[in-house]
């Protein structure tokens, strides 16, 4: 419908402010000059979420692909990228803020 319509859905993008450089993230991004380092922090955290009983939901993924390719896509989110380079870039104790140009300001803290 959207298609018909030619609308076309605004992209979400993350970004975290990390030693006073702004830093971008899209859904599944490589780009981050660090995206090594992110995505194994994302792999531990998606691990440990998984240990504690987390499965997420993926009847919130609306394209037709396999289940597996749902699971990547929602652990991939730009919100989830974001945090995971304000983890490794960050130092312990020190408040995790993201900002969304679809959503507000998310404020993470941590031990």
């Amino acid at each position: 419908m959207m298609t018909g319509r030619r609308l076309k859905k605004i992209p979400g993008w993350t970004w975290i402010e990390v030693d006073y450089k702004i830093n971008k993230f899209s859904v599944g991004d490589y780009t981050h000059y660090m995206s090594k380092e992110i995505y194994e922090e994302l792999k531990c955290l998606r691990e440990k979420l998984e240990v504690a009983g987390y499965m997420p939901d993926t009847n919130f993924v609306l394209h037709d692909i396999e289940e597996e390719l749902k699971l990547e896509l929602l652990y991939t989110h730009s919100e989830k990228l974001a945090i995971a380079f304000g983890l490794i870039g960050t130092p312990k104790g020190t408040p995790i803020r993201i900002t969304k140009n679809l959503s507000q300001i998310c404020v993470f803290g941590r031990k």
